[in-house]
């Protein structure tokens, strides 16, 4: 499984009536590291004035996403419209030629908890979900709390603020979904070094071993 479809929504919170303001896709091939920023598709979803949706919204959300609100209410396309483009999207000449054959996996950051329901809520299991996307979903959330068991991450990097910040990634950006899409799968990347760098590592360390025993054993054969 190596490529995927990085995926990042922005809502207007994480209640179950939240609404999807903002979506990001980011086509990634993690064999060849390659994060094609140039091929992704990016919206705002019309919703209502954020002065309509305040006396709903969280405290966070109306600190932080008050000016993302305004611009989708504004500048934001209908459910319909988005469908229409993203089928386009999806059927691209480039899109088709980046995947080829390969069955298209969405990566994300807590994909499980809050994004699939989201999606599959609004557009569908089968008319949406299943008609672009591969069963299989690469949640870096996931990825990052089994790394942290395996002791490739400090503790509290299933966090994916901590975990950005380990990576040194989203401290000098504007979040939007794309931005994030592209940090979700510089984490995952991240991971996966980690990983290979411990492999590394260990083979080495038992070549250096096999060769300490040699050495040795000639030593004692020649006394």
């Amino acid at each position: 499984m190596s490529k995927y479809m990085s995926l990042d929504l922005e809502t207007t919170g994480l209640e179950d009536d939240a609404l999807i303001i903002e979506l990001g896709f980011v086509p990634v091939n993690t064999k060849t590291k390659e994060i094609r920023e140039d091929l992704s598709y990016h919206c705002y979803l019309k919703c209502p004035s954020f002065e309509e949706l305040e006396p709903n919204l969280n405290d966070f959300v109306k600190k932080h996403n008050k000016g993302l609100i305004e611009k989708a209410h504004k500048e934001g396309i209908s459910k319909e419209q988005f469908l229409k483009e993203f089928d386009e999207y999806m059927n691209s000449p480039e899109i088709k030629e980046f995947y080829g054959e390969d069955d298209i996996k969405i990566m994300g950051k807590s994909l499980t908890a809050l994004d699939m329901p989201l999606l599959q809520r609004d557009f569908g299991r089968n008319d949406f979900l299943r008609k672009y996307f591969h069963h299989r979903v690469q949640d870096v959330s996931c990825s990052s709390s089994l790394a942290v068991d395996l002791q490739l991450l400090p503790e509290g990097c299933e966090s994916s603020h901590k975990l950005a910040k380990f990576f040194k990634l989203g401290e000098d950006v504007a979040h939007t979904a794309i931005s994030d899409s592209v940090d979700v799968a510089k984490m995952y990347m991240g991971i996966v070094e980690l990983q290979e760098k411990r492999k590394k590592f260990v083979t080495a360390l038992v070549a250096s071993a096999f060769c300490l025993g040699w050495i040795l054993s000639g030593i004692v054969n020649s006394l």
